[in-house]
């Protein structure tokens, strides 16, 4: 009977050393995970330390998790050894999203700078076309104000023109992230011309390293394939991840499956066909892709830094001008009859 005791005593001890090491791998995780995961990733936690398993924990907290770390945490549960996964994932996440807000600073403040010279120079051309009476110029016999005010009234279509587009682009970007699906926000500025193809290779950076998480679990590829496509199931790179997990099960290797999705380009896409013919793990073949995309969005994040400011400047200063030198050349017949009364 002692002897019995004592074995379910070294077996409630062992559980509950257990117990805790999940609580604090869980904890872990807490530090780098991002804002909206770590509520429920505490919540977790704190379920462990009263006495749940992880499984447990996880289930009660499965509801209240926000859409990708849902699928991340129910995807958890098929490895071996699911507090590492999640801590990898939320590490993988921390580091995406880390450049992604670099990337979003440095496009950020030009559009918010040309969204407001543009607004000075409209706001000025509308004060000076509809406030300001040039007529009374002809009155004092000065001839060819036809042609100044038309080059003002060009000025004035061409800003509000210019305006429009602009709002209207803002307003269907907004939209298409409010309303829109999650892959819809990709798909767009995927194809921006400044940002597409950084932001592409942070996507497929996450890809690539969730099936690194996978496959270092010693899940198959075949599995991996599915179950990436499922931890992705409520983001942006669900339709992606899908099309990629298709293709592998179509019997079609990891690199040429990536390399034909719509992340893929030309500077990448020789890197994906080689990790395929890699004598390495496949593990190390993703770990080199993946860090080879990080130092292109590195290395693309610092050329933007040097050249957008060149390109708001001149941008700025064209908007600027045309705005207030319409109205300034308008004058210069002005001074002129001045300078010649005075004399």
């Amino acid at each position: 009977m002692n002897s019995t005791q004592g074995m379910d005593a070294e077996i409630l001890v062992e559980q509950s050393a257990h117990g805790m090491m999940a609580a604090l791998k869980v904890k872990l995780a807490l530090q780098v995970a991002p804002i909206r995961w770590q509520s429920s990733l505490e919540r977790v936690a704190d379920r462990i330390e009263a006495g749940a398993t992880l499984d447990e924990a996880i289930q009660a907290e499965l509801s209240k998790m926000p859409g990708e770390m849902r699928c991340i945490a129910s995807e958890s549960l098929r490895v071996a050894d699911p507090t590492a996964f999640i801590v990898d994932a939320c590490k993988i996440r921390r580091e995406v999203r880390a450049s992604w807000n670099k990337l979003s600073r440095l496009c950020f403040y030009p559009l918010c700078l040309f969204v407001f010279a543009l607004s000075v120079g409209l706001l000025f051309s509308f004060i000076m076309k509809h406030m300001i009476d040039l007529d009374w110029i002809e009155q004092w016999g000065l001839r060819g104000m036809d042609h100044v005010q038309g080059t003002i009234l060009d000025q004035h279509h061409a800003i509000v023109g210019m305006a429009m587009v602009t709002a209207w682009v803002l307003v269907a970007l907004v939209v298409i992230y409010l309303l829109g699906p999650p892959w819809a926000w990709l798909a767009v500025l995927g194809g921006v011309f400044v940002i597409g193809r950084p932001l592409r290779w942070l996507n497929m950076q996450e890809i690539l390293c969730r099936y690194n998480m996978f496959l270092k679990q010693g899940v198959p590829l075949s599995e991996a394939a599915w179950a990436v496509s499922s931890s992705f199931a409520s983001s942006s790179q669900a339709v992606v991840s899908r099309a990629i997990a298709n293709r592998i099960d179509s019997g079609m290797p990891l690199g040429k499956a990536v390399a034909g999705s719509m992340l893929s380009d030309g500077i990448i896409r020789p890197s994906l066909y080689l990790m395929d013919e890699s004598a390495d793990e496949l593990p190390e073949a993703l770990a080199r892709n993946t860090d080879l995309l990080g130092k292109l969005v590195e290395r693309r994040c610092r050329s933007l830094g040097t050249l957008i400011p060149v390109f708001l400047l001149i941008a700025v200063a064209t908007i600027i001008w045309s705005a207030f030198m319409s109205y300034a050349m308008a004058m210069l017949p002005l001074f002129s009859m001045i300078q010649s009364l005075a004399w």
